[in-house]
């Protein structure tokens, strides 16, 4: 309808002015004009009066043929936008198809161009988990992911007939396992190094330490202490005893040294070329939070899921523990204990107290994923950084019952434990995003514990040193004396002699402070190492023992400590454990678990979890020192 300049449209309201409850008012025969009140009335006494105005609003004047022309415009607009909200499910997969394919194509071409060397197997194994993980998201989303219904009718048939398939399952692979362990032993160390031998010694000694202090001795699962060992052991006889297994490990050592190297740009972008002068600040930190970003979008895109769940799901069967600190364990290889418990928060409060110790054994006896970047950082070599982590997981379950045996059976379903839920990013840039913001706390909280914890140690050494001076002894720390209380673990550990002592001090180090320490340490060692093997290599000159010194005879140079192979093969996983002072410890496990109930028992039984969590790092030093060759 056109309207002129002077015309107005008329806009009614009705203005209450006063309430009360009107059952069944009669509206029938009610009629009003502009500025009367009505009242009603129910028939009950109750009334209610309304006042009705009218407002004169001028509209705005508009051109018709623009009014028209943004009328269509809009209905254009509101038909594409429908149209693309009704159908946008079927435009994202054929979207999602259409990459697919046209990836599809692209691996297909680049194999038939060059199916050899390195970038080819790169190129085949990301491709391989690649469309592991589209087929595993498939099948759940079809629910085909549980066991198929054949075999548990099988097994309801055996079961049925007598027949314990688990049984003999289980004692098949007791003899295999024994007998095989048995039969390497002879052969492969006791006839070509019999000197590793004294490894099993301290193997042994853990195991004492943790039954003669265990809450309950007579309840301890034999089983799963001995399958914890087992698959440590035969993990690391299959990784540095086998072809295969050590070739797969450098591979992905040679993949993340280079995915690290590229922390290197960002670094010289931001503190400029001469970031390096400051080695722990500018290089190590950025290293922290470029790997942690990227295990946050691994974890966004369900790769660490598949192997976390698998992992969990072998150790759940061989150890027979239960399928939630199986699977909590094997986050650790990947996630720091505070996040690691993210995955298992809904059940928390559903734990038993052995299974509490366990998830807590399994947080101490790890290194944090983002961790791994700045232990490279400081030449340790992260094949060896890989290997501990796969070899303490089990290991850590295993001292985990012995200290704490379970008490009733869990309560929690295998199902509910092997559905890791992904993570809670909307967007691949936005896990970055969080991955970069995490890793920069976690970065933060490593700077100012090496802050705090080297001063302190510097406090403690000089002190003891003054007491000691006035008796007469020089130069005694406190190092030293930890050294020395540590030294019959070492020797027993399966390290050199001429090594135990320094690597005392190491261990003393890992312990009361921060690992990061130890890795420091252990860093200028290789770095000695590696000057002194190029200088005998390059001029053949002698050199000889200056107390800890090494003097390089005609270049009249000096190095620090040096350490024998052995000792820094053995060395590396004993670091590889999330160790931190005995207060500390209650506290971080404090701050990781998110079910307020639980807190007391958490900070009850912390420091025993942290001992735990320490034998197992310990015991993979003794299997590295068992299974070592020059």
């Amino acid at each position: 309808m056109s309207m002129s300049e002077s015309e107005e449209e008329p806009r009614s309201t009705i203005q209450l002015v006063s309430v009360i409850h009107v059952d069944k008012p009669d509206f029938d025969n009610v009629s009003a004009s502009t500025g009367s009140q009505l009242p009603l009335s129910n028939g009950d006494g109750a009334n209610v009066t309304l006042q009705i105005t009218t407002d004169h609003v001028t509209p705005e004047r508009k051109d018709n043929s623009q009014w028209h022309k943004l009328c269509f415009l809009h209905r254009v607009n509101h038909f594409i936008r429908r149209s693309v909200h009704t159908r946008w499910m079927v435009v994202r997969k054929l979207l999602q198809v259409a990459l697919l394919l046209l990836y599809v194509a692209y691996f297909s071409y680049a194999m038939y161009h060059k199916s050899s060397g390195e970038p080819a197997l790169r190129l085949l194994v990301f491709t391989v988990i690649g469309a592991v993980v589209l087929v595993r998201r498939l099948l759940a989303r079809l629910g085909l992911c549980g066991r198929p219904a054949c075999v548990g009718q099988l097994l309801d048939r055996c079961r049925e007939r007598g027949i314990h398939i688990r049984k003999i399952i289980k004692w098949t692979l007791y003899f295999l396992s024994t007998g095989g362990a048995v039969a390497f032993l002879i052969v492969e160390i006791a006839i070509k190094h019999p000197r590793n031998l004294i490894s099993l010694v301290g193997l042994a000694v853990l195991l004492l330490i943790c039954y003669l202090i265990s809450v309950q001795p007579e309840k301890v699962n034999w089983h799963a202490v001995y399958w914890g060992m087992a698959l440590q052991f035969w993990f690391a006889v299959i990784i540095r005893r086998t072809s295969f297994g050590s070739s797969v490990f450098e591979w992905l050592a040679d993949r993340v040294v280079e995915f690290l190297s590229y922390t290197d740009k960002g670094s010289e972008f931001v503190f400029g070329r001469s970031y390096r002068d400051h080695f722990f600040v500018f290089q190590v930190m950025p290293t922290i939070i470029f790997f942690n970003s990227a295990i946050v979008m691994l974890y966004h895109l369900g790769v660490i899921q598949i192997f976390v769940a698998k992992f969990g799901s072998l150790m759940s069967f061989c150890l027979g523990t239960s399928p939630i600190e199986s699977v909590n364990t094997a986050s650790n290889l990947f996630l720091s204990m505070t996040e690691s418990t993210v995955l298992i928060q809904p059940f928390i409060g559903e734990l038993t107290k052995s299974e509490l110790f366990a998830v807590m054994t399994g947080g101490f006896a790890s290194i944090a994923g983002f961790l791994l970047g700045a232990f490279s950082a400081y030449g340790a070599p992260i094949d060896h950084l890989l290997t501990a982590s796969v070899m303490s997981a089990p290991a850590a379950l295993a001292f985990a019952k012995l200290l704490f045996p379970d008490e009733r059976p869990p309560s929690i379903t295998a199902k509910d434990a092997y559905t890791v839920a992904l993570g809670h990013s909307s967007s691949l840039l936005g896990a970055l995003s969080h991955g970069a913001s995490q890793g920069l706390k976690m970065a933060s909280n490593v700077v100012i514990n090496q802050i705090v914890y080297i001063a302190l140690l510097e406090f403690l050494n000089m002190t003891l040193m003054w007491f000691a001076e006035r008796v007469g002894v020089e130069g005694f720390t406190f190092s030293d004396l930890m050294a020395y209380i540590m030294y019959p673990l070492t020797y027993t550990m399966g390290f050199e002699t001429q090594d135990c002592f320094k690597m005392a001090g190491l261990l003393a180090h890992k312990i009361l402070t921060t690992t990061m320490l130890s890795y420091v340490e252990l860093g200028h060692l290789i770095t000695n190492n590696r000057h002194l093997a190029n200088y005998v290599e390059t001029t053949n000159g002698t050199w000889r023992h200056l107390g800890d010194d090494i003097s390089l005879m005609p270049l009249t140079q000096l190095l620090s400590e040096v350490s024998s192979r052995k000792g820094l093969g053995c060395w590396r996983p004993t670091c590889c454990a999330d160790s931190v002072t005995w207060v500390a410890s209650a506290s971080q496990s404090e701050r990781s678990c998110r079910c307020p109930q639980r807190i007391r028992d958490v900070i009850k039984h912390a420091p025993f979890a942290l001992l735990a969590g320490n034998f197992a790092s310990f015991s993979t030093a003794c299997v590295a020192g068992l299974l070592f060759t020059d």
